[in-house]
């Protein structure tokens, strides 16, 4: 995994959750990155930036392997797979490379499975969906 990461999120964080017509601007910075040598991609449901990556990654044609792919969910937990296989349709990938929990405060609908959302997990990564599944922003 390589250590330094683009993040899509922060700048073009899609508040709002509404479909919004592709931002342009994130398009062009992820051929930018991917064009100086970032290779991993630090994305996340919640950002609502999928769609965008999704074409940069497509415009910007590198192969599959050359890159490593983070995504993290969360208001989606009860639908892991669901969610999970509707953002590597958008990124037009084949896998994830990592799966995140975004955070430890769980969704309603979620408290008190996080056995069976890891379970999820764990089986999208035996299906090759997802190459790896951890936990992000968790104390221990």
């Amino acid at each position: 995994m390589p250590q330094l990461a683009f993040g899509a999120g922060t700048t073009w964080f899609k508040r709002d959750g509404a479909v919004a017509p592709l931002n342009m601007e994130l398009i062009a910075s992820v051929k930018e990155a991917l064009s100086a040598g970032m290779r991993h991609l630090d994305l996340a449901e919640m950002y609502g930036t999928d769609r965008e990556v999704g074409v940069a990654l497509k415009e910007a044609g590198l192969p599959r392997e050359q890159l490593f792919v983070t995504s993290k969910l969360l208001a989606s937990l009860p639908d892991v797979h669901g969610k999970t296989t509707s953002m590597i349709d958008e990124l037009g990938v084949q896998y994830l490379d990592l799966l995140l929990i975004h955070a430890p405060f769980l969704p309603e609908g979620s408290k008190g499975k996080l056995a069976q959302v890891w379970a999820d997990m764990e089986a999208l990564v035996e299906s090759g969906r997802v190459q790896g599944c951890r936990t992000s922003a968790w104390r221990t």
